[in-house]
This record gives C-alpha cells, structure tokens and sequence, in this order.
C-alpha cells in the first residue's frame, strides 16, 4: 500500500487515534506521578524546615539560659564580694557593739557624739537594698552582727528609717533577742511619723518585754514598759498607757528612771482627768530644766486640759507654786 493510500486508510488512523490515546494516558500518569512526588518533596521539605526551626528555638533558649545563668553567676559574684567588702568595712567601723548600744538607748550611759563610720552613706544603703529585693533568688545573705553593725551606723546617723529597715531584718532572724527589739523600737519611735510607726514601735517594745530574760534589772525593764507606755501615749491609747507606765513607775529605782515614767505618766493622766496626780508627779518633773521645757512644749495636746490651770503655770516658771 502506497503512502497516499495509507493516509486515506480508515483503519489506519483509527490506530492511530488508539495509540495517542494510550500515550496520553501515559503521559497523565506520568504528569500524576511526577505531581504527587513532588508534592511529597515539598512536604518533606516542609517538615524538614519546621524540624530544624524547633531545633534551633530549643537552641535559642539552651543560649538564653545559658546566659541567663551566666548573668546570675556574676551578680551573684559581685554581691557575695560586696558583702565581703562590708565585712572589711565592718572591721573598720567604730558602731557600739549591741550591748553597748543597748545601754545608749536605755540611757544607761551617756549618749556619745555620732562615730565615725565606713558603714553608712548612700552607696551602702543602695546595696544592702538591692541584696535584699534579690534575696528570694538564694543570694548570699547578710549575717546578723552585720546589719546589726550597720543599722548601729545608721542610727548615729540619725537616719532612723534606714536603721529600724536593717533592726526589724535582723529581729527576723534566729539570733535576735530582746536588745535587736529594743533598737528595733527605738528606731521606729525616733521617726516621729505617725500611728504606723508608733504601732511598730509598740510592738517591737513588745516584743522587748517579752523576751528580756528573768534576771534583768528593775530599772531597765521599766524602761522597756515606760517606752511602750509611751507609744500608747501617742497613739491615744490612754488607758493602756497609764498600765503600762505605773508598771514603769514601780519598778524603777534609779532617779532618771522613775523621771522618765512620771514624765510620761503625768501625761496620761492630764488627759483622762486625774488633774490632781498629773500635777503631783508634774512636781517633781518639772524640777528637771529638760523635762519642764519638754512640759512645756506639748500644752496644746497632752497636757491641754490643765495647760489654764495656775498651778500647771506655775510649775512651768521653774517655781513650786
């Protein structure tokens, strides 16, 4: 069959046709296949990348921890050294011991001019707070004798505030007794601001008188009642005031004791209408030039109800009237 022949063939094109439609279909195979596995390299890539994401997030946090500890271990380093520089500067402190201190605020020995101290100032005050805020984080701790050092320090500096923070610090601790409480009080109270502060001082008083062991002497434990009777004073707590300040009374035996008490209670009572006693203890308070001025200068609220009364007046002259 010639060529000519063959292209006008019926059959021959149907063959033809049959033969394109299995290569097509091969062909959309093929296509399907090639579709399919690229689809599944995509998605392996796909899962690759996100696995390598995760790995590196991981890798990112194992670095921040890393220097996160690396962060801790040096500001642990630099307060464990500035603590061992407070150590050195304690050495070279001259604060009164505890004991000392205690007979100071007690008015047991004559108070001396504030000493010179390498432990206050404001660089000192920044670090022992910045130790503080991160002792929930294990930093090392500031021992006791320390900040007890430190608050002494404080206190000589008039900064009461400063030193009642570091008393009331160490009163926490293990190692306090009755003395830590008493510079505790006295701290609070020398603040002069307000009910707050009174009611801690009453408190750390409190707390004084609770602990001070059976053979303390009658005078200073009178003080320790006279100086939460004071406290109440302040507060307006009279009736407890005046308990506390007759316990004060009857226990004291030293002159400038039983001064202090009568003072104090003279006080109470001006107030709660007992004018008569008032102005028998104001007899011999007023005897003393501190005490009188101190009279004198609370006319308007302790002793407002008798501040008209001749007597009182006369007392306030330096005469007996």
């Amino acid at each position: 069959m010639t060529d000519a022949n063959l292209l006008a063939d019926e059959d021959f094109w149907k063959g033809v046709a049959g033969v394109t439609g299995v290569v097509a279909a091969l062909l959309g195979v093929a296509i399907a296949l090639i579709d399919r596995s690229s689809k599944n390299r995509v998605a392996q890539h796909d899962a690759e990348k996100a696995a390598l994401g995760s790995q590196l997030a991981e890798k990112d946090v194992e670095i921040a921890e890393l220097k996160a500890d690396i962060k801790a271990a040096q500001r642990l380093k630099e307060i464990d050294d500035r603590i061992n520089e407070l150590k050195k500067l304690q050495g070279l402190a001259t604060p009164p011991a505890l004991e000392e201190f205690t007979q100071i605020l007690l008015q047991e020995k004559p108070s001396q001019s504030p000493p010179a101290s390498k432990l206050d100032g404001a660089a000192i005050k920044d670090d022992i707070r910045k130790i503080d805020e991160l002792r929930a984080e294990s930093v090392p701790t500031i021992e006791p004798e320390l900040r007890s050092a430190i608050a002494t320090s404080a206190f000589f500096g008039k900064d009461y505030e400063f030193a009642a923070q570091q008393f009331e610090q160490v009163a926490i601790s293990d190692t306090a007794d009755w003395r830590t409480h008493l510079a505790h009080g006295v701290s609070l109270a020398n603040q002069r601001n307000g009910d707050a502060t009174n009611l801690s001082a009453a408190r750390a008083y409190g707390e004084a008188i609770a602990l001070a062991p059976k053979d303390l002497s009658p005078d200073t434990r009178s003080k320790l009642f006279v100086y939460r009777g004071a406290m109440f004073k302040r507060l307006g707590r009279l009736r407890e005031a005046e308990a506390d300040l007759r316990i004060g009374l009857e226990l004291a035996h030293d002159a400038r004791a039983k001064l202090d008490a009568q003072y104090n209670l003279s006080g109470v009572l001006a107030q709660i209408g007992k004018e008569e006693q008032a102005l028998e203890l104001l007899q011999e308070v007023c005897k003393d030039p501190g005490y009188r001025a101190a009279v004198a200068s609370h006319q308007a609220d302790y002793y407002a109800p008798i501040s008209n009364n001749y007597r009182f007046q006369t007392l306030l002259l330096g005469t007996t009237g």
